[in-house]
């Protein structure tokens, strides 16, 4: 499940509905955060996702919404959180010949996959902060854990066995 599909219902109809309240235009956004006025019409018709990134923190800027920074921040995070556990499956299965030519040292190897793994948990946990399962998306949490685990191919890893262990403790 793409990360459009679970925010982008939400957050246009969120965005339409704070953005009339404030009595500001489509085009009056637009101009303030920089983007074509279509685009914005897109994300609150649900024909495209929310920006991840700068452009969905700065529209819940502009407007003044906690509700909309909340969404924008759970997008982002759940978003870098993918894309880090593909970056360190990436470089913990990349062929030595290939890591050579790039000029990549174990050190180097051991460094950037040691960030995405430190990483990887604070992202979960800031994900976790700002879910709201019910209200965000139609994920369970187990469907959620099985999306991540199968994402990141940390079946046996310790990782996986604690994420699970405390799905158990607390599902």
């Amino acid at each position: 499940m793409s990360i459009l599909k679970i925010v982008k219902p939400k957050f246009g109809k969120l965005l339409r509905k704070i953005r009339m309240k404030r009595g500001m235009s489509v085009r009056e956004l637009a101009r303030r955060i920089g983007v074509d006025h279509t685009y914005i019409s897109q994300i609150e018709l649900g024909k495209v996702g929310p920006p991840v990134g700068s452009h969905s923190m700065a529209i819940a800027r502009v407007l003044e919404s906690p509700e909309l920074t909340e969404l924008a921040e759970y997008a982002l995070a759940r978003q870098l959180l993918i894309t880090e556990l593909q970056r360190h499956r990436v470089y913990a299965e990349m062929p030595p010949a290939f890591r050579r030519e790039l000029g990549i040292s174990d050190r180097e190897l051991d460094e950037i996959t040691g960030m995405c793994s430190r990483l990887i948990p604070r992202l979960h946990a800031a994900k976790e902060r700002r879910e709201k399962p019910t209200e965000l998306h139609p994920m369970s949490q187990d469907e959620e854990r099985k999306f991540f685990a199968k994402l990141s191919g940390e079946n046996d890893t310790a990782t996986a066995r604690s994420r699970k262990a405390k799905g158990r403790r607390t599902g």
